[in-house]
């Protein structure tokens, strides 16, 4: 003889609850337009049916917002995808130098340092002076007259008298002649790239040796 036996909860009897329905949407999706104008088409007074006009203007406001969540969609996949493409371009600079907009280095014994001035035109009596963390000049470099565009130079670590200099922070200032004075000019400055880094939101950011972490789209120049 077979023995019966009591059904069971099977979610009780782990400790489950009992699954509940799904929520109700949020959203209207096609067939439920397609369902509220067949309700309207249906509630409609056969002595003045709605005009044809009016159900393509319907349809056309759905297709429209319909069109719109979709280019959303299209849009953040897009976004997406660039993001993924930036931080492999970024993996790649490892080991690199690139140059940023900056006016302040770690400078480190035996180092040598490579820079910029930037000039919208054509300059003469470019130089750029190096200033240790008091604001004591410890070295300055004579570029002459340049052209517009990036005016590169470098620095070896060494003061004027040629002695290399200690390590710690230096600032570059560089100026070109003008008629009233100096004219203060935006200096740039490399450093290795040592590590990429990508942010909740996707974006790439490079640590640059003796210049900190900047933004992947802060890059002027790769070397």
């Amino acid at each position: 003889m077979i023995n019966s036996t009591t059904a069971t909860d099977p979610y009780g009897s782990l400790g489950l609850g009992v699954p509940q329905a799904d929520q109700a949407k949020n959203e209207l999706g096609q067939e439920d337009f397609l369902t509220l104008m067949l309700a309207q088409i249906k509630a409609q007074d056969p002595l003045k049916p709605m005009e044809n006009a009016e159900f393509i203007t319907q349809m056309a406001q759905f297709s429209t917002v319909s069109g719109v969540q979709d280019l959303n969609t299209a849009f953040n996949d897009l976004a997406g995808a660039l993001q993924i493409n930036q931080g492999l371009q970024a993996a790649t600079l490892v080991g690199r130098n690139a140059m940023v907009e900056a006016d302040t280095l770690k400078h480190g014994n035996g180092d040598s340092h490579t820079g910029a001035v930037g000039l919208t035109a054509g300059a003469s009596d470019v130089r750029i002076q190096v200033t240790d963390s008091s604001g004591s000049l410890v070295r300055e470099i004579k570029l002459g007259d340049q052209p517009g565009g990036l005016a590169n130079f470098e620095w070896d670590g060494l003061d004027d008298k040629g002695q290399a200099v200690a390590d710690g922070n230096y600032r570059f200032t560089a100026t070109a002649s003008g008629q009233d004075g100096p004219i203060a000019l935006p200096t740039y400055l490399a450093g290795e790239v040592s590590r990429v880094t990508l942010n909740s939101s996707g974006g790439a950011y490079l640590e640059l040796n003796g210049l900190g972490t900047v933004p992947f789209g802060d890059i002027r120049q790769i070397l």
